[in-house]
């Protein structure tokens, strides 16, 4: 849109062509012709100001691009030096060593991991670091791609050992090798489809235990005089209307979910597995 500087330019423009024409009218009317000196200068004052109005609308946007251009690259700027002064910094180093033991577990699993898929996928398995619950445990996230069955497994460290979140493993939470979740909530949204079906599954997670908090689907089913689409609202294992399960629904913003896929992840053959673990972290730790 063009600004009120240059709207004032375009009314003062008209003005002057509404004037000169009125002028020239009126001498045309009075059996008169302006000389050709003033027609010359009426003519260059007329180019003079649309050529400094076209410099003016090209020159105000470019310079208005670059400067927002530079702004951003100097915030990113500003944030990558922060990280990387922080990266060296004492408490960073104390936070990171206070997970060593889970670090290690992790780097031990993904070193001998299977993928979960049962067809094989043509992306190499992925992982990255996330805080799900509330505790300063990393729960670890593997994508095995984008297909659409390609969901997030998620992994936490309990009593030593690496163990999956949940009892139905399925194809993780998620597909199309995205997954979303409450940062430090340990909420879930499983939201998937299959087979023309719908599913939108809310999950509590607690240590490896997820807890289907609700449920919507929106199923065809086969009846004698066709298909039917059923949908089927649940909460808390209860089924219930859909004036109760919206009513449930409305404080899931979602705007306020975090979404990890695969393009945010580290491939199984992209590095020494332990460093990048390290790195995550730090990464994980500093952007909190």
């Amino acid at each position: 849109m063009l600004n009120t500087h240059i709207k004032e330019k375009f009314h003062c423009m008209k003005k002057g062509r509404i004037l000169g024409m009125i002028i020239i009218f009126c001498l045309l009317l009075g059996g008169c012709v302006p000389d050709n000196d003033n027609a010359d200068v009426f003519m260059q004052e007329e180019t003079v100001t649309e050529s400094a109005l076209e410099d003016d609308v090209s020159g105000n946007g470019v310079e208005e691009k670059a400067g927002d251009a530079e702004k951003e690259e100097s915030a990113e700027d500003e944030a990558q030096n922060a990280l990387l002064l922080q990266n060296e910094s004492p408490w960073l180093a104390e936070m990171v060593a206070e997970q060593s033991e889970v670090l290690e577990g992790y780097g031990v699993f993904l070193e001998e991991y299977t993928p979960q898929m049962i067809y094989s996928s043509v992306e190499v398995p992925a992982f990255s670091l996330i805080y799900l619950d509330s505790d300063d445990v990393p729960e670890l996230v593997v994508i095995e791609g984008y297909a659409h069955a390609c969901g997030g497994y998620v992994y936490t460290f309990e009593e030593g050992k690496v163990v999956p979140i949940g009892e139905d493993y399925g194809s993780g939470y998620g597909e199309y090798g995205g997954m979303c979740y409450w940062e430090k909530e340990g909420i879930v949204f499983g939201d998937h489809e299959q087979g023309g079906n719908v599913y939108c599954n809310v999950y509590q997670i607690e240590g490896s235990k997820d807890t289907l908090l609700q449920s919507y689907s929106a199923r065809w089913e086969r009846l004698t005089e066709g298909e039917e689409l059923i949908h089927t609202y649940a909460v808390d294992g209860k089924e219930v209307s859909e004036e109760e399960y919206q009513a449930v629904s409305d404080k899931w913003n979602m705007t306020e979910s975090k979404l990890i896929q695969y393009d945010d992840c580290r491939t199984l053959t992209e590095g020494d597995i332990r460093s990048m673990l390290t790195e995550e972290l730090e990464t994980l730790i500093l952007t909190q």
